[in-house]
């Protein structure tokens, strides 16, 4: 991690399942970082089926979800799709792919990527807006 102090932060979201640490280190200034803590949310979401929860409880969680992809849906409306240089440039497409994949698991749809899937992004601004599109329509349902 870039963030020392990312190292304990990633323990503790790990040990207890901290959703709100996990949404709030996807806005660290450290790409590496922000991509760990975007995968800390999509384990979140992924791990959630197992939990038995209230009816009350389930609304909250159901809320919780829609404030992460209208987030979610911002970084990908306000962050360039692709960025320069060669490390950096990598970086970058698996962090743009992750908040992709993640989206998609909160809400349940499927905008695969081409590209390896591990180190570059190969998505066309068609298939982007549509995907954007679809998760927009998601949270008004």
């Amino acid at each position: 991690y870039g963030d020392p102090r990312a190292s304990a932060a990633f323990t503790y979201i790990k040990r207890h399942t901290d959703f709100a640490l996990a949404m709030a280190l996807t806005t660290h200034w450290n790409p590496d970082t922000r991509i760990e803590a975007v995968n800390a949310v999509y384990n979140y979401r992924r791990i959630r089926p197992q939990v038995c929860a209230t009816k009350e409880h389930y609304a909250q969680l159901e809320e919780q979800d829609r404030q992460a992809v209208r987030y979610l849906i911002r970084v990908l409306e306000t962050t360039p799709m692709y960025i320069d240089g060669s490390e950096n440039s990598t970086i970058h497409s698996i962090y743009m792919q992750t908040v992709m994949q993640t989206l998609d698991l909160f809400t349940g749809q499927e905008h695969s990527t081409t590209g390896d899937m591990r180190r570059t992004l190969d998505m066309t601004e068609v298939r982007l807006h549509q995907a954007l599109a679809d998760w927009h329509k998601w949270l008004e349902r």
